[in-house]
């Protein structure tokens, strides 16, 4: 009994330490297109007004990570 505990218990880790490293790969794929993003905005051609709409859309991309 003790080794089917610990074999069950072995596999329900390893099952969540996948789900815990998929959540971070994908975050890191979100925060890379961010980073990304935002070396490719070209402020100086940008109106004051759409330098904060951009803004405002990054911001809502980053909350809602």
């Amino acid at each position: 009994d003790i080794n089917k505990q610990a074999k069950k218990i072995a596999v329900e880790v390893k099952e969540e330490t996948e789900d815990i490293f998929e959540k971070v790969d994908m975050l890191s794929i979100e925060e890379t297109q961010v980073i990304e993003e935002i070396s490719n905005i070209d402020v100086m051609s940008m109106t004051p007004m759409e330098a904060l709409q951009v803004l405002f859309e990054l911001q809502k991309k980053v909350k809602g990570m």
